[in-house]
């Protein structure tokens, strides 16, 4: 996908609750473009520049999402995230990795810091969607279809049938920016988290292929439509018989 294609058109939030971002960061800066995602996100940011008060404050605060400034902080990726886990009194929290290298930490996603803001507020939001999908807030809208990710439930003209955890994160992208087509490689990475892509591989297929079959047999409408070439799609077309 082309981050900084002008015709990507993030989809709004419609809730004003919000979740807490914890920013671990030595002088208290993250790009505009993160900073202004992580607000479209529905995020609340909020700086630590000690590692120790950090800790601290995932212990006492409970934020939904931690953010590290990797080149501020002179840790090791592993430690630090060690350190973070052992800290947090939450299920799961998680890990977001600020960074132009690549993270030797399979438990923290990374994000460059010279990303654009829909590369950033697609990408928060899917790494949330995967760890902590309790914590999304509101319901997202397309056309008929409205997802509640909290709940793990879609509708489509009313109807209404739940989502498994892995139709949840394969649909989520889908209602975050409108009416974009996603190539394979960007569908699988936003997902499920993959780090690489081989070309011509076809395991994104088979998830989406089993995704589609349980949606439909509970909505009477298939929910993703093929891109040739390309890749997927939201199926706006209305249902046979509407």
């Amino acid at each position: 996908m082309h981050w900084d294609d002008p015709g990507l058109i993030l989809a709004p939030l419609t809730t004003d609750r919000t979740g807490g971002a914890l920013i671990l960061s030595a002088d208290a800066t993250v790009p505009g473009a993160v900073a202004s995602a992580l607000v479209l996100a529905g995020f609340r940011p909020g700086f630590e520049r000690d590692p120790d008060r950090a800790l601290a404050r995932i212990a006492t605060e409970k934020p939904d999402l931690v953010l590290c400034v990797m080149a501020d902080l002179g840790r090791d990726p592993r430690e630090l995230a060690a350190q973070i886990d052992a800290a947090r009194a939450t299920e799961t929290l998680p890990l977001l990795a600020l960074t132009p290298d690549a993270v030797s930490c399979a438990r923290m996603a990374r994000l460059d810091p010279a990303c654009t803001e829909a590369e950033a507020f697609l990408n928060i939001r899917a790494l949330v969607r995967r760890e902590r999908p309790a914590s999304l807030r509101g319901r997202r809208q397309s056309g008929r279809f409205e997802l509640d990710e909290g709940r793990f439930r879609i509708s489509y003209d009313g109807r209404v049938g739940s989502l498994s955890k892995m139709a949840l994160c394969l649909l989520g992208p889908f209602f975050d920016v409108t009416d974009a087509v996603f190539d394979r490689a960007t569908l699988e990475k936003l997902a499920f988290g993959t780090r690489s892509w081989e070309e011509g591989a076809r395991n994104i297929d088979a998830y989406v292929s089993r995704v589609r079959r349980a949606i439909r047999s509970q909505l009477g409408h298939d929910p993703i439509r093929s891109v040739r070439g390309i890749g997927y799609r939201l199926n706006h077309d209305p249902a046979p018989g509407l």
